[in-house]
């Protein structure tokens, strides 16, 4: 078992501690993210997280700026085993994604995002860039 990480919006906390992380197609028909040119991005069959605090931290603060909300890390465990990598991930962990959810009884913590945790996930990143150049 190990420490993965969802990052998701702040408002979605309260119902994810009670009911757990679910595909969207559960909670909500028909959502999906996109990109800027209108494009689906994602699966809404599938839930996704990282094995990476840092990256998970850095990917809420991408949410809190595309989608102007405040966001959220949630922390739960699981076995990696039972996730699929996503081959276009290209950071310091592993993105994952599978279909299922997260039960409430695996819900570690919640990490909010602040300035200085972001800063800090990003000056994280930025010193090991800089050891493997």
């Amino acid at each position: 078992m190990n420490y993965l990480y969802h990052a998701t919006k702040l408002d979605r906390v309260p119902n994810i501690i009670h009911i757990g992380i679910w595909p969207r197609c559960r909670v909500r028909k028909g959502a999906t993210w996109s990109n800027c040119y209108g494009s689906q991005l994602g699966n809404n069959r599938l839930i996704y997280c990282f094995d990476d605090l840092n990256d998970a931290i850095c990917w809420g603060a991408k949410m809190e700026f595309d989608l102007r909300c405040q966001a959220a890390v949630v922390e739960f465990i699981d076995d990696p085993a039972n996730w699929q990598q996503q081959d276009d991930w290209r950071h310091e962990g592993r993105a994952l994604q599978r279909q299922g959810g997260v039960e409430p009884k695996q819900i570690l913590r919640i990490h909010l995002l602040t300035g200085d945790v972001v800063r800090e996930a990003i000056q994280h990143r930025r010193m090991r860039w800089a050891k493997q150049a």
